[in-house]
This record gives structure tokens, C-alpha cells and sequence, in this order.
């Protein structure tokens, strides 16, 4: 791809193809969860898969995901929090360097 800043829903379909056919291996055994427990009972989840009593959790597994489009969609729903935490670490850095 000549432009680095094209997104996934930019790309030719054979495109996508191409790279999920070589993201696929790479995803095997790949596994992320997350889990909140919460003070009192969860009465509705977005972005969960499920919930029970006082506990919401989330899983992805390299056999979940179908295609090039679900990993995007799992890139770009996770990039916000990233981003926080990059910022955070490189305000960490500068502050213990200004010391």
C-alpha cells in the first residue's frame, strides 16, 4: 500500500483478503478477556458478551474472529484506551526527567 494512512474500510476487498489470509496464523491460540466485577448487579452490558449477578466479561478468541473487518473493529475499539496509556507513560517520562 503506498498510503500508510488508509483505513480498513478503504481498502479493496482482495486487499482484505490478502491480508487476513496472512493474518490468520499469526491469530492462532490468540486469546484476550476482560471482566468487571461491579458493586452491585450488572442490569446491562455494552460491549460484553455476557454478564452474571455482579460481573460483566468479554472474549475474543483468534477462532472468533472471522475475517479482516472483526479485527479492525476490535483495532479501533481498543486504540482510545491505548492511546490513553501512552500518553499517560510519556507524561510519566517527561516528569521523572524534568526532576
Amino acid at each position: 500500500m503506498a498510503n500508510d494512512d488508509m483505513k480498513a474500510d478503504e481498502m479493496a476487498d482482495e486487499a482484505k483478503e490478502q491480508v487476513w489470509e496472512m493474518m490468520k496464523d499469526f491469530l492462532a491460540g490468540f486469546e484476550i478477556s476482560r471482566g468487571v466485577r461491579m458493586p452491585g448487579p450488572v442490569t446491562s452490558v455494552e460491549e460484553f458478551s455476557s454478564k452474571e449477578g455482579r460481573s460483566a466479561a468479554n472474549k475474543v478468541t483468534g477462532e472468533s474472529l472471522k475475517g479482516f473487518e472483526d479485527v479492525a473493529k476490535m483495532s479501533k475499539a481498543a486504540w482510545p484506551k491505548i492511546k490513553e496509556e501512552l500518553k499517560a507513560e510519556a507524561e510519566k517520562k517527561k516528569s521523572a526527567e524534568d526532576k
